[in-house]
């Protein structure tokens, strides 16, 4: 998460299925970095990554 961004809250309600993979997902990635990652954290990096890709790829069409 970029520091200094401005946040906003944000109510989500998951399928048990979507917030188990979540909470498993957090959990290695906290063994993996060997420091804590919260599903919150994680969640946003998902959504990060998943809109720069989205950006990446709405300029790349802008320019053809």
């Amino acid at each position: 998460m970029e520091s200094g961004a401005e946040l906003k809250p944000w109510a989500v309600r998951l399928p048990a299925d979507v917030l188990e993979w979540l909470r498993v997902a957090a959990a290695e990635e906290t063994i993996k970095r060997r420091k804590i990652v919260s599903m919150n954290g994680l969640a946003i990096e998902i959504f990060q990554e998943a809109m720069k890709k989205d950006l990446r790829k709405k300029e790349g069409k802008g320019k053809a």
